[in-house]
């Protein structure tokens, strides 16, 4: 029977009170943790390793949570070198979504999110087809159903961080597809993201089977294009590192204090922090050409023109298009790896419908 005193009654109250204090599932920032740690290893976002097949041009990394649940989105927006495509990739990673990672015959989550890549633009040409090639003086794409013309200046080329080689100074030289994509990515302010609603629908497509929709319950935590991501090495382990603690922690209490006390200048997200190998090779160059220049000016004038005459003659040989020459000489014990240019064939250049 009930109990009917004043005090039995507070004391029920509070025993019941206590029950479902126990019961409620609250987040903790070890488990978060746990679960990137047993997804991010099986085909994690990389940055570092995407430069030998990917090209990438932005990034954004979003989190939605509720009291009980979470998700967190890394997206690229890229050029993929096999394909000779462009695209956007979407992580995601929560503790709601399908335990599956691969996507072909069960539904996706946690990782790599196959059936919601897709391309940003196309070509405006019907035409096309093939690669998608692009001049620095004029180009257009097709993007949200217009086609949209444009005719950079330098100015906008050096804003948006795009270094054009030697052999590309001329003002219709070919653009690289990295070039272009991050060219669009500047100057059309970070354009090819889903947009909240298409991420919301994403988790209610890959969550478990038996929870209900969780679009209603979820709150935008955070959403960013500049973090510290970790390279191949530091991935390995998620929960040693630093900055995934802070973002676990982050999630796991809804306050962004920490997160946002954290020192911007240690981000590394920015596409020019993950230099392809293209763009490493020609940093490396113009290096080794001031190397080169300080080491002859301390030269006498004899050697200086012997060495000259040597690499005119080389210059001389026969040369096939798109092929980086270099040769090794060696001053006083020093070695120097010398090449004259990027020596493109102008013949080799694709045709493409005049821009108007």
């Amino acid at each position: 029977m009930p109990c009917r005193s004043r005090d039995g009654i507070e004391y029920a109250a509070v025993a019941v009170a206590q029950v479902y204090t126990f019961n409620m599932k609250h987040l903790q920032a070890d488990k978060i943790l746990a679960h990137l740690g047993t997804y991010l290893r099986s085909l994690p976002p990389y940055l570092d390793m995407l430069e030998e097949y990917y090209e990438v041009a932005d990034q954004r990394m979003t989190v939605f949570r509720s009291p009980r649940h979470w998700v967190l989105f890394f997206e690229f927006v890229l050029y993929d070198a096999r394909a000779d495509e462009f695209m956007v990739n979407l992580w995601a990673f929560g503790d709601c979504l399908n335990d599956y990672n691969g996507g072909e015959e069960r539904q996706e989550g946690n990782g790599l999110l196959w059936q919601f890549t897709r391309q940003p633009f196309a070509s405006c040409s019907r035409t096309a087809r093939g690669s998608f090639k692009a001049r620095r003086n004029r180009f257009s794409i097709l993007f949200k159903g217009e086609c949209l013309k444009f005719k950079p200046t330098a100015e906008q080329y050096a804003a948006a961080g795009i270094k054009f080689t030697r052999a590309q100074q001329a003002p219709d030289a070919m653009l690289t597809p990295a070039q272009l994509l991050r060219f669009l990515c500047h100057h059309l302010d970070h354009p090819f993201f889903a947009g909240e609603d298409s991420l919301r629908s994403i988790i209610d497509a890959c969550r478990r089977q038996r929870l209900a929709p969780l679009w209603h319950e979820m709150a935008l935590l955070l959403q960013t294009r500049e973090w510290r991501h970790p390279n191949i090495e530091e991935m390995a382990e998620p929960a040693a590192w630093e900055p995934f603690q802070i973002l676990a922690r982050t999630i796991a209490t809804g306050d962004l204090t920490e997160w946002q006390a954290q020192n911007p200048a240690t981000f590394n997200t920015h596409w020019s922090h993950w230099a392809t190998d293209y763009e490493a090779t020609e940093k490396l160059l113009h290096e080794e050409r001031q190397r080169w220049h300080n080491k002859m000016q301390q030269l006498p004038p004899e050697a200086r023109q012997q060495i000259e005459a040597t690499l005119s003659n080389i210059s001389q040989l026969p040369l096939s298009p798109g092929i980086l020459y270099q040769s090794e000489i060696i001053i006083d014990g020093e070695k120097f790896t010398i090449t004259p240019d990027y020596l493109v064939n102008s013949s080799e250049t694709p045709d493409l419908e005049d821009e108007q």
